[in-house]
């Protein structure tokens, strides 16, 4: 979308502070190569997974999609994860870094996870400076736009979901690239979205449908999402 259409409106955001940022489909392509490029430096590479915890930050568009571009495996939770909930996660899916937002309590409990014995080794927050960890946004500001994109394929990892829970331990959910395919239809004759057209949503990263809306209809249908 960012060769065929770079300066269509991909995403405004705003909160109930009234702040609003506004992304064309190029803003996104580069900020996603940029983040690439600092995951990268960082030592993440195809088929690692990483956390994100980032609520309803306007990050996480460019985030995901700069971990698509590389191979890697996003993991989106939401931030009311506890140091207990994060450490399960990091066990069992291999986590190598996780990137959250500076609200609330996130921070502490991704820090006291990656304190223990596992696999999470970086924990990036966005916007802010906090100790033990990194802030993806002065390190996405100073990386470079140019990137040469991982090779992947259709049947390769993309995401995964844990599930709630609720009749036992949290289980993780895989989905490989053709994933974001199929929803190309339902957005389509389903939610009847039009292109060019605003697509609203105010659900977190965490949830399946989040994801959907959020990353995946938006670009497959040159759609502007509105996020809060």
């Amino acid at each position: 979308m960012a060769e065929k259409a770079p300066n269509d409106i991909a995403l405004v955001w705003t909160n109930p502070e009234g702040e609003e940022r506004i992304f064309t489909f190029a803003d996104l392509s580069r900020l996603s190569n940029k983040a690439a490029n600092v995951f990268l430096k960082y030592g993440i590479k195809k088929g690692d997974k990483v956390l994100l915890m980032l609520k309803r930050n306007y990050e996480y568009w460019y985030i995901v999609t700069a971990l698509h571009k590389l191979g890697v495996v996003a993991i989106p939770a939401t931030n009311m994860l506890t140091a207990e909930d994060i450490s399960y996660r990091v066990n069992v899916a291999n986590i190598k870094m996780a990137v959250c937002t500076p609200d609330s309590e996130t921070i502490e409990h991704l820090l006291t996870a990656a304190n223990r014995e596992n696999s999470l080794k970086t924990v990036f927050v966005a916007r802010e400076d906090f100790d033990g960890t990194v802030n993806i946004t002065k390190e996405i500001e100073d990386a470079s736009d140019e990137l040469e994109r991982v090779e992947t394929k259709a049947e390769e990892p993309m995401l995964i979901y844990f599930t709630s829970g609720t009749t036992g331990y949290p289980k993780a959910v895989v989905h490989n690239h053709i994933y974001s395919l199929c929803h190309i239809i339902s957005a389509k004759y389903w939610q009847n979205v039009k292109e060019g057209g605003l697509h609203f949503f105010n659900c977190r990263n965490r949830l399946g449908k989040g994801i959907i809306r959020k990353n995946l209809r938006s670009v497959a249908l040159r759609l502007c999402g509105y996020g809060f």
